[in-house]
């Protein structure tokens, strides 16, 4: 823990703290598995705003091959249907608006929030339904540059490394960052294009292996459109910014960040969509946000900030919402799963207070 308490005046604290606190329920994410019940049917959660954050719905029926290369952040339908079936039952169900104006408060009971990022299309043919036969509402962080045909590089090299084509892949990464000792292996190379990760080349990269071997990316139709965004908000979904082209908004400046949100707001203003005064960090960690988004904050009191890599908010603030990512794994053992992250959030508290004393 020295290293959060020697950082325990930077932002974001909470999310650092969070970060380094290990628990059994978290870990890095899994290959999608077969549906099994969560356990703890009856369990019971202390008082906060919970915020799931979903990405892929996948039926594992009918999955497109996208879907299935690119499982990481998926849940299935079944595992989708049960998870918001057990959390129905046991919070009060919030749509982010409404858990905004929580904000700095403590709360008296559990509440619920469902948010989804990234704007795949199986978000409307699979997730909306579900969402709406158990009443929520939730709220989609959408990117302008996926709804008007592009498509998030790691779906790319999800289907190049698992189609055969990582050496594809390889020699266009090696052309354009030859610094990095990029991998052939695919597993390993998939995981370097995020690890390592060098804004512009590895989305050119990927862009110019797919179209080499398997056409136009997109034809794969991966992402939402902006008929499909208003089709949402008809059925009372909110909407809200994740950056105009899923930008990492570590290492840009406070007028780069600010060009890439107001950007995304821009372009969805001009297809009659309002953005929620809400960004979603990108990638969602501590290390995805930098001295940039800070200063662009303070000018922009009015947004709020998003993160994904869990955590239950006791009482939240502006900068450092937490949420937490589910996928099928975590799905499985919800019940486990959540109260791991209550357990996580208590320690990173006890650790910025301290750090703070």
């Amino acid at each position: 823990m020295g290293q959060i308490v020697g950082a325990a005046h930077s932002w974001p604290l909470l999310e650092r703290a969070l970060e380094e606190t290990s628990s059994a329920g978290r870990g890095r994410w899994r290959r999608l598995v077969p549906w099994r019940s969560p356990i703890d049917p009856d369990a019971a959660f202390e008082p906060g705003v919970y915020v799931f954050t979903f990405h892929s719905v996948i039926d594992l029926a009918d999955a497109e091959p996208w879907e299935r290369a690119y499982d990481k952040v998926a849940i299935s339908t079944d595992a989708f249907r049960s998870a918001l079936d057990f959390v129905a039952t046991r919070f009060h169900r919030l749509r982010l608006t409404e858990a905004l104006e929580l904000e700095g408060r403590i709360v008296d009971r559990p509440y619920a929030v469902v948010t989804f990022d990234d704007g795949y299309a199986n978000t409307v043919t699979k997730a909306a339904p579900i969402a709406e036969e158990f009443g929520f509402q939730p709220t989609l962080f959408v990117n302008g540059a996926f709804a008007e045909g592009g498509v998030y590089y790691r779906v790319l090299v999800s289907l190049l490394t698992a189609q055969g084509h990582a050496s594809v892949l390889c020699e266009e990464l090696r052309a354009r960052v030859p610094s990095v000792a990029w991998s052939g292996e695919p597993a390993t190379l998939f995981d370097q294009t995020k690890d390592v990760y060098v804004r512009g080349a590895v989305e050119e990269a990927s862009d110019a292996a797919f179209r080499k071997t398997l056409g136009d990316p997109a034809a794969l139709g991966v992402h939402v459109t902006t008929d499909d965004v208003r089709s949402l908000m008809d059925r009372g979904w909110e909407i809200a910014n994740h950056t105009f082209a899923h930008d990492v908004l570590s290492d840009l400046s406070i007028d780069a960040v600010g060009d890439t949100l107001e950007r995304n707001e821009r372009y969805w203003a001009g297809h009659g969509v309002s953005l929620l005064p809400c960004v979603a960090y990108p990638n969602g960690s501590a290390k995805h946000v930098g001295p940039g988004v800070v200063g662009y904050l303070e000018q922009r009191r009015d947004l709020h900030g998003m993160f994904c890599s869990g955590g239950v908010n006791q009482r939240a603030q502006r900068t450092e919402w937490l949420r937490m990512p589910v996928s099928t794994p975590f799905a499985a053992s919800l019940s486990r799963a959540i109260a791991g992250e209550v357990a996580r959030t208590h320690q990173a508290v006890d650790v910025v207070e301290r750090a703070a004393s």
